[in-house]
């Protein structure tokens, strides 16, 4: 992920600069369908909380967290980064354990910069890493996020639970007016996370990634201050 244009969004998530909703990674990223980048599926009633299908096949309840990027982590990104799946709709991937080493490298970096305008986490369950989500400051009370996860946690909630979770961030910690996210129109499952937490889809801007199939276009997604409620943080998914 060496600052490939792009959030978990269309990419986020490795970073891009336009934008991210389609990762499973993207501006706000998630590659997969309803089911399967970070992001979709069903989540519990807390805040960092999703549902997990243990190996038995029963449901089962399994903390989702949030918690900065540390160099340790490029072996568990690399897992997903280096997979054909997680990058079908960004400008960057499949990821060799060089390219993610330098995404890892950046992200953790970019925590001790100044000013500080971008924030990369990695998404936890059960002390696992599973993905990884970012918030952008993008200037004039404004910022971006995006999202990726593992393709074997899409569809429990984690990308929701995440999401939520950078909106609280976003709004109270960094006290932005608007949080947006772009992803890939193919991408429905990263789309269905925005709906989700309550993003209004603002409209389609044409062709402004160019990836393996050729240009795609970006939905853009947003919340405003005014819009977001404390209770949302901790609403159903």
């Amino acid at each position: 992920m060496r600052r490939p244009p792009g959030v978990i969004p269309g990419a986020f998530l490795f970073r891009r600069r336009e934008g991210a909703c389609g990762f499973t990674y993207q501006s706000a990223g998630v590659v997969a369908t309803t089911a399967p980048h970070t992001m979709r599926g069903t989540a519990d009633t807390r805040v960092g909380r999703g549902t997990v299908r243990s190996m038995t096949g029963t449901t089962e309840l399994s903390r989702t967290d949030i918690r900065p990027v540390l160099a340790a982590d490029w072996r568990a990104i690399h897992s997903w980064a280096a997979l054909d799946q997680v990058c079908r709709y960004q400008a960057w991937g499949p990821n060799d354990e060089n390219q993610t080493r330098t995404f890892v490298a950046d992200a953790v970096s970019a925590w001790s910069e100044q000013p500080r305008t971008r924030f990369v986490y990695v998404i936890t369950s059960g002390g696992a890493v599973i993905g990884n989500c970012e918030l952008n400051l993008r200037g004039h009370a404004q910022a971006e996020i995006g999202y990726g996860l593992h393709p074997d946690h899409w569809g429990h909630g984690h990308a929701t639970s995440a999401v939520r979770k950078l909106l609280e961030l976003g709004f109270v910690s960094h006290g932005v007016h608007r949080i947006f996210a772009t992803c890939d129109p193919r991408n429905v499952g990263s789309a269905s996370v925005l709906q989700r937490v309550g993003m209004t889809y603002e409209g389609r801007l044409r062709e402004t990634v160019l990836i393996r199939d050729g240009w795609r276009d970006s939905d853009v997604y947003s919340l405003l201050a005014p819009e977001w409620r404390p209770e949302d943080a901790v609403a159903r998914p």
